[in-house]
C-alpha cells in the first residue's frame, strides 16, 4: 500500500468538503483568514509531532526497510581572521569590523551612544532613541504619555461580524 501524503490542494478540497467556502465575499474573507490561522497552528503541531516521532525512532533504535533518517546540514562559512591577519594584514585591517549588536553587548548601549556621539557629532541626532520600557521605569504612569509620540500603522484589513465590533478598541 502506498501512503498518500497531503498536498495543499488535497487539504483545501477536504476542508471545503467539510466546511464549504462561503459565497459572500465578507464571509469568504473571514473563512480564509480563519483557515490561514488554523493552517499555521496545524503546521506547528505537525512539526512538533514529526520531531517527537523522529526522537522515538532514534531513542528506540527503530528501523524500517523502506525508510532512513538523514540529518541535512547547512554549510556556513566565516573568515579565518587569524590566518588572514597573518597572510594579508592590510586586507584584514581594512575589512575587520564588529556588528553593532555585538558592540552593544560588549560596551553597553549608553557607552556606545557616547562613543558614537564623540565620533559623529550632531549627525547622531536623527538616530537617537529611548526605549519606552526604560523610560517607564523612570517616570510615573501618569507622566509617561506626555513624552510619547503615538502614530498608527495600517495593518491588513480583516473581516469581523458586526456583533463582534464591541471587541475593537
Amino acid at each position: 500500500m502506498t501512503t498518500q501524503y497531503p498536498t495543499p490542494a488535497a487539504v483545501l478540497t477536504a476542508v471545503q468538503h467539510t466546511c464549504p467556502t462561503p459565497g459572500n465575499p465578507y464571509e469568504e474573507a473571514l473563512w480564509h483568514t480563519r483557515l490561514a490561522e488554523t493552517c499555521e497552528t496545524l503546521a506547528a503541531d505537525a512539526r512538533s509531532i514529526a520531531r517527537s516521532a523522529i526522537n522515538t525512532i532514534e531513542t528506540n533504535g527503530i528501523t524500517h526497510p523502506d525508510y532512513t533518517i538523514i540529518r541535512p546540514v547547512k554549510t556556513i562559512s566565516r573568515v579565518n581572521l587569524d590566518k588572514l591577519k597573518t597572510l594579508f594584514p592590510r586586507i584584514a585591517e581594512k575589512l575587520t569590523h564588529i556588528r553593532a549588536c555585538d558592540a552593544e553587548k560588549l560596551i553597553g548601549r549608553t557607552e556606545l551612544c557616547h562613543l558614537t556621539e564623540e565620533i559623529a557629532g550632531d549627525r547622531i541626532l536623527p538616530y537617537l532613541r529611548i526605549n519606552i520600557s526604560d523610560l517607564a521605569k523612570e517616570l510615573s504612569p501618569a507622566e509617561l504619555p506626555a513624552y510619547l509620540i503615538t502614530t498608527q500603522k495600517p495593518l491588513d484589513p480583516c473581516i469581523i461580524r458586526r456583533e463582534d465590533t464591541h471587541v475593537l478598541v
